[in-house]
Protein backbone atom coordinates (compact mmCIF):
# COMPACT_ATOMS: atom_id res chain seq x y z
CA UNK A 1 0.00 0.00 0.00
CA UNK A 2 1.29 3.51 -0.87
CA UNK A 3 1.63 6.38 1.24
CA UNK A 4 -1.60 8.23 -0.60
CA UNK A 5 -3.53 5.22 -0.08
CA UNK A 6 -2.99 4.80 3.80
CA UNK A 7 -3.54 8.54 3.78
CA UNK A 8 -6.73 7.98 2.11
CA UNK A 9 -7.77 4.45 4.50
CA UNK A 10 -6.82 6.75 7.35
CA UNK A 11 -9.21 9.18 6.29
CA UNK A 12 -11.83 7.37 5.11
CA UNK A 13 -11.46 5.36 8.81
CA UNK A 14 -12.06 8.57 11.01
CA UNK A 15 -14.40 10.36 8.98
CA UNK A 16 -16.57 8.38 6.64
CA UNK A 17 -15.34 9.99 3.59
CA UNK A 18 -12.20 11.02 1.58
CA UNK A 19 -11.98 13.37 -1.62
CA UNK A 20 -9.65 11.66 -4.51
CA UNK A 21 -6.52 13.96 -4.60
CA UNK A 22 -5.93 12.37 -8.40
CA UNK A 23 -9.84 13.28 -9.00
CA UNK A 24 -10.98 15.84 -6.96
CA UNK A 25 -14.32 16.02 -8.19
CA UNK A 26 -15.26 12.31 -6.95
CA UNK A 27 -16.04 11.76 -3.54
CA UNK A 28 -15.84 8.01 -1.61
CA UNK A 29 -18.06 6.96 1.35
CA UNK A 30 -17.10 4.43 3.86
CA UNK A 31 -20.17 2.31 4.54
CA UNK A 32 -20.95 -0.71 7.17
CA UNK A 33 -21.63 -3.82 5.05
CA UNK A 34 -23.65 -5.09 8.04
CA UNK A 35 -25.65 -2.02 9.34
CA UNK A 36 -28.00 -3.81 11.17
CA UNK A 37 -25.89 -6.12 12.72
CA UNK A 38 -26.98 -9.84 11.82
CA UNK A 39 -23.95 -11.53 11.47
CA UNK A 40 -24.36 -11.21 7.47
CA UNK A 41 -23.21 -8.72 5.19
CA UNK A 42 -25.64 -6.55 3.19
CA UNK A 43 -23.08 -5.20 0.59
CA UNK A 44 -19.65 -6.61 -1.12
CA UNK A 45 -17.88 -3.68 -0.55
CA UNK A 46 -17.65 -0.77 2.44
CA UNK A 47 -17.25 2.00 0.03
CA UNK A 48 -19.04 3.63 -2.56
CA UNK A 49 -16.81 6.64 -5.18
CA UNK A 50 -19.07 8.63 -6.47
CA UNK A 51 -18.93 11.14 -9.45
CA UNK A 52 -21.25 14.25 -9.92
CA UNK A 53 -24.66 13.68 -11.31
CA UNK A 54 -26.97 11.06 -11.28
CA UNK A 55 -26.20 7.76 -9.30
CA UNK A 56 -28.87 5.00 -9.38
CA UNK A 57 -29.08 2.60 -6.40
CA UNK A 58 -30.18 -0.16 -7.75
CA UNK A 59 -31.71 -3.99 -6.16
CA UNK A 60 -34.77 -5.86 -5.36
CA UNK A 61 -37.04 -4.82 -2.98
CA UNK A 62 -35.32 -5.79 0.66
CA UNK A 63 -31.73 -5.62 -0.97
CA UNK A 64 -30.78 -2.48 1.33
CA UNK A 65 -30.89 0.83 -1.00
CA UNK A 66 -32.66 2.77 1.86
CA UNK A 67 -29.97 1.45 4.50
CA UNK A 68 -27.28 2.42 2.32
CA UNK A 69 -28.15 5.68 1.42
CA UNK A 70 -28.96 6.43 5.36
CA UNK A 71 -25.63 5.78 5.83
CA UNK A 72 -24.64 8.12 3.34
CA UNK A 73 -26.77 11.13 4.72
CA UNK A 74 -25.59 10.36 8.54
CA UNK A 75 -22.05 10.50 7.30
CA UNK A 76 -22.67 13.90 5.55
CA UNK A 77 -24.16 16.08 8.34
CA UNK A 78 -21.44 14.27 10.84
CA UNK A 79 -18.88 16.21 8.60
CA UNK A 80 -20.99 19.37 7.52
CA UNK A 81 -21.18 18.46 3.71
CA UNK A 82 -24.37 19.93 2.32
CA UNK A 83 -26.90 17.49 2.22
CA UNK A 84 -30.72 17.21 0.94
CA UNK A 85 -33.14 14.18 1.34
CA UNK A 86 -36.36 13.57 -0.25
CA UNK A 87 -38.09 10.29 1.21
CA UNK A 88 -41.06 9.46 -1.03
CA UNK A 89 -42.52 7.48 1.68
CA UNK A 90 -42.65 10.30 4.15
CA UNK A 91 -42.87 13.43 1.44
CA UNK A 92 -44.37 11.99 -1.61
CA UNK A 93 -48.08 12.48 -1.07
CA UNK A 94 -47.33 15.71 0.94
CA UNK A 95 -50.90 15.42 2.53
CA UNK A 96 -53.73 17.67 2.87
CA UNK A 97 -53.15 18.87 6.57
CA UNK A 98 -49.90 19.97 5.87
CA UNK A 99 -51.09 22.58 3.46
CA UNK A 100 -54.40 23.62 5.38
CA UNK A 101 -51.70 25.01 8.12
CA UNK A 102 -49.92 26.96 5.55
CA UNK A 103 -53.04 28.78 4.85
CA UNK A 104 -52.48 27.28 1.00
CA UNK A 105 -56.30 26.14 0.83
CA UNK A 106 -56.18 26.06 -3.09
CA UNK A 107 -53.07 23.30 -2.62
CA UNK A 108 -54.77 21.67 -0.02
CA UNK A 109 -58.41 21.14 -1.97
CA UNK A 110 -55.77 20.04 -5.15
CA UNK A 111 -54.80 17.66 -2.62
CA UNK A 112 -57.81 16.14 -1.82
CA UNK A 113 -59.01 15.26 -5.20
CA UNK A 114 -55.45 13.91 -6.89
CA UNK A 115 -54.78 10.80 -7.24
CA UNK A 116 -51.19 9.34 -5.24
CA UNK A 117 -49.30 9.54 -8.03
CA UNK A 118 -50.22 13.01 -9.19
CA UNK A 119 -49.78 13.94 -5.70
CA UNK A 120 -46.07 12.59 -5.69
CA UNK A 121 -45.36 14.39 -9.24
CA UNK A 122 -46.37 17.69 -7.49
CA UNK A 123 -43.75 16.89 -4.74
CA UNK A 124 -41.40 15.76 -6.42
CA UNK A 125 -41.43 18.71 -8.85
CA UNK A 126 -41.72 21.03 -6.07
CA UNK A 127 -38.75 19.97 -4.34
CA UNK A 128 -36.61 21.30 -6.93
CA UNK A 129 -36.48 24.88 -5.51
CA UNK A 130 -35.47 23.18 -1.91
CA UNK A 131 -32.74 21.10 -3.85
CA UNK A 132 -31.10 24.57 -5.36
CA UNK A 133 -31.55 26.02 -1.58
CA UNK A 134 -29.37 23.17 -0.27
CA UNK A 135 -27.15 23.34 -2.98
CA UNK A 136 -26.36 26.99 -2.84
CA UNK A 137 -25.53 26.36 0.90
CA UNK A 138 -22.70 24.24 0.45
CA UNK A 139 -20.45 27.48 0.21
CA UNK A 140 -20.52 27.75 3.72
CA UNK A 141 -20.08 23.95 4.72
CA UNK A 142 -17.15 22.58 5.97
CA UNK A 143 -16.77 20.64 2.31
CA UNK A 144 -17.32 23.44 0.49
CA UNK A 145 -19.13 23.15 -3.02
CA UNK A 146 -19.86 20.09 -3.20
CA UNK A 147 -23.61 19.16 -2.13
CA UNK A 148 -25.62 15.05 -2.13
CA UNK A 149 -28.74 14.79 -3.00
CA UNK A 150 -30.86 12.05 -1.65
CA UNK A 151 -33.95 10.75 -3.68
CA UNK A 152 -35.60 7.31 -1.70
CA UNK A 153 -38.37 5.98 -3.65
CA UNK A 154 -39.00 8.56 -6.35
CA UNK A 155 -41.04 6.06 -8.86
CA UNK A 156 -43.09 5.05 -6.15
CA UNK A 157 -46.87 5.22 -7.45
CA UNK A 158 -45.79 6.86 -10.68
CA UNK A 159 -47.16 6.45 -14.07
CA UNK A 160 -44.78 6.03 -17.08
CA UNK A 161 -45.57 9.68 -18.34
CA UNK A 162 -45.15 11.04 -14.75
CA UNK A 163 -41.78 9.05 -14.81
CA UNK A 164 -40.72 10.67 -17.67
CA UNK A 165 -41.54 14.23 -16.17
CA UNK A 166 -39.11 13.76 -13.55
CA UNK A 167 -36.45 12.25 -15.27
CA UNK A 168 -36.61 15.26 -17.75
CA UNK A 169 -37.57 17.87 -15.54
CA UNK A 170 -35.70 16.92 -12.22
CA UNK A 171 -32.83 15.31 -12.81
CA UNK A 172 -31.97 16.59 -15.04
CA UNK A 173 -31.95 20.03 -14.04
CA UNK A 174 -28.77 19.24 -12.08
CA UNK A 175 -26.14 19.92 -14.38
CA UNK A 176 -27.79 23.47 -14.86
CA UNK A 177 -27.63 23.96 -10.86
CA UNK A 178 -24.40 22.94 -11.02
CA UNK A 179 -23.03 25.29 -13.87
CA UNK A 180 -25.06 28.23 -12.38
CA UNK A 181 -23.38 28.11 -9.05
CA UNK A 182 -20.17 26.01 -9.58
CA UNK A 183 -20.80 23.05 -7.00
CA UNK A 184 -20.84 19.34 -7.56
CA UNK A 185 -23.88 18.03 -6.97
CA UNK A 186 -24.21 14.19 -6.56
CA UNK A 187 -27.40 12.81 -6.20
CA UNK A 188 -28.06 9.50 -5.21
CA UNK A 189 -31.66 7.85 -6.39
CA UNK A 190 -33.24 4.79 -5.12
CA UNK A 191 -35.70 3.48 -8.02
CA UNK A 192 -37.08 -0.30 -9.35
CA UNK A 193 -38.63 1.34 -12.48
CA UNK A 194 -36.53 0.52 -15.85
CA UNK A 195 -37.67 4.09 -17.15
CA UNK A 196 -35.59 5.90 -14.23
CA UNK A 197 -32.88 3.28 -14.76
CA UNK A 198 -32.58 3.05 -18.20
CA UNK A 199 -29.09 4.65 -19.63
CA UNK A 200 -28.19 6.03 -16.42
CA UNK A 201 -24.84 5.70 -14.19
CA UNK A 202 -26.59 2.46 -11.71
CA UNK A 203 -24.70 1.01 -8.63
CA UNK A 204 -25.98 -2.65 -7.71
CA UNK A 205 -25.99 -2.49 -3.69
CA UNK A 206 -25.51 -5.75 -3.41
CA UNK A 207 -22.51 -6.31 -5.42
CA UNK A 208 -20.93 -2.90 -4.98
CA UNK A 209 -20.27 -2.28 -9.10
CA UNK A 210 -21.48 -0.05 -11.49
CA UNK A 211 -23.96 -1.05 -14.04
CA UNK A 212 -25.52 0.36 -17.15
CA UNK A 213 -28.77 -1.01 -18.74
CA UNK A 214 -29.93 -0.22 -22.39
CA UNK A 215 -32.55 -2.92 -22.45
CA UNK A 216 -35.69 -3.77 -20.22
CA UNK A 217 -34.88 -7.80 -20.25
CA UNK A 218 -31.41 -7.32 -19.09
CA UNK A 219 -32.45 -5.14 -16.04
CA UNK A 220 -35.18 -8.02 -15.67
CA UNK A 221 -32.83 -10.61 -15.63
CA UNK A 222 -30.72 -8.83 -13.27
CA UNK A 223 -33.70 -7.52 -10.32
CA UNK A 224 -34.57 -11.30 -10.04
CA UNK A 225 -30.97 -12.55 -9.81
CA UNK A 226 -30.99 -9.79 -7.01
CA UNK A 227 -33.76 -10.81 -5.02
CA UNK A 228 -32.60 -14.90 -5.48
CA UNK A 229 -29.34 -13.20 -3.41
CA UNK A 230 -31.89 -11.59 -0.83
CA UNK A 231 -33.21 -14.51 -0.52
CA UNK A 232 -29.83 -16.41 0.75
CA UNK A 233 -29.09 -13.33 2.37
CA UNK A 234 -31.89 -13.53 4.47
CA UNK A 235 -31.84 -17.35 5.00
CA UNK A 236 -27.87 -16.83 6.55
CA UNK A 237 -29.57 -14.36 8.78
CA UNK A 238 -31.88 -16.47 10.19
CA UNK A 239 -29.44 -19.15 10.44
CA UNK A 240 -27.66 -17.11 12.55
CA UNK A 241 -30.89 -15.78 14.34
CA UNK A 242 -31.10 -19.20 15.70
CA UNK A 243 -27.98 -20.00 16.34
CA UNK A 244 -27.30 -17.43 18.19
CA UNK A 245 -30.54 -17.87 20.41
CA UNK A 246 -29.77 -21.74 20.58
CA UNK A 247 -25.87 -20.57 22.18
CA UNK A 248 -28.15 -17.91 24.55
CA UNK A 249 -30.21 -20.85 25.48
CA UNK A 250 -27.67 -23.20 26.71
CA UNK A 251 -25.76 -20.29 28.68
CA UNK A 252 -29.29 -19.67 30.29
CA UNK A 253 -29.29 -23.37 31.46
CA UNK A 254 -26.00 -23.91 32.01
CA UNK A 255 -26.40 -21.02 34.38
CA UNK A 256 -29.15 -21.96 35.86
CA UNK A 257 -27.35 -25.85 36.82
CA UNK A 258 -24.50 -23.72 38.32
CA UNK A 259 -27.11 -21.94 40.90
Amino acid sequence: MTERERNRELSLNSKGYSIDEVDPTSITFQIDQDPLETGVNFYKSNRITLQPGLTVLIGCNGAGKTTFINQIETICKQNDIAVFSFRNIKEGGANFTEYMLDHDTAKGARRLVQSEGENICDSLLTTASRIAKVVKSSTTKTISNRCVVIMDGIDSGLSIDALDVVKNDLLKFIPEVEKDNDINVYMIATSNNFELVQNERCFDVVSSSYKTFKTYSVYKSFIKDSSKKKDIRDEMIDKKRKERKRIESKRINLDLIKR
